[in-house]
């Protein structure tokens, strides 16, 4: 309920990233409900849209005299589809075709001292990545992403360092109901030199 939102300030959560396969779980009616009771909290949130402009644009957050970019897609549905946003309708950014997140993450990169890439992705309860994850994260760090954190498959998946910058390929889960697999909290440490 739109009530709850008020939850995600007392975690001290800092932006919320939409970019997945459940946001649109309850048809288009509702997943404009969550975009208006955020905005209406002032909560940052990204992957996602009124439009495919507002879907692609990088969030930035100002930590310490340093601009941060949030980036965030998904390639993770499997029954039914999240649908894509488009110039005038609402939903998320998908990254089956790269071309958009690419895109997306050029624009932060252009903006922000630090980007932050998170695709939604990878096969659940598998250890095994997708040659979409390994190759997508390559190609998402030669774009400008100075880290790589991806969601989805709810259980952890393997850390990596692509061209020294980190590739979390999944940080498990958080929270999510009837689901008691490892999870973990990434911490960055970000530096100017």
């Amino acid at each position: 309920t739109p009530s709850h939102v008020k939850y995600l300030d007392d975690l001290g959560i800092d932006i919320v990233g939409l970019a997945n396969n459940h946001v649109y779980d309850y048809g288009p009616d509702a997943f404009e409900d969550t975009l208006t009771t955020l905005e209406n909290d002032g909560m940052p949130y990204v992957g996602a849209g009124h439009n495919l402009s507002e879907a692609m644009s990088p969030v930035y957050l100002k930590v310490d005299g340093f601009t941060i970019a949030y980036v965030a897609a998904s390639r993770a549905e499997k029954l039914k589809m999240t649908p894509q946003a488009t110039e005038t309708e609402g939903g998320i950014l998908r990254c089956y075709d790269n071309e958009l997140f690419l895109q997306a993450i050029r624009e932060a990169r252009a903006n922000a001292d630090f980007v932050i890439a998170l695709p939604h992705w990878g096969t659940e309860h598998s250890t095994v990545l997708e040659e979409a994850q390994t190759s997508g994260a390559r190609e998402y760090i030669e774009a400008g992403a100075d880290a790589v954190i991806g969601a989805h498959p709810h259980i952890l998946q393997g850390i990596e360092y692509v061209e020294g910058k980190p590739v979390v390929y999944s940080l498990g889960n958080f929270w999510f109901d009837d689901y008691s697999q490892d999870t973990m909290i990434a911490e960055l440490h970000l530096t100017g030199e």
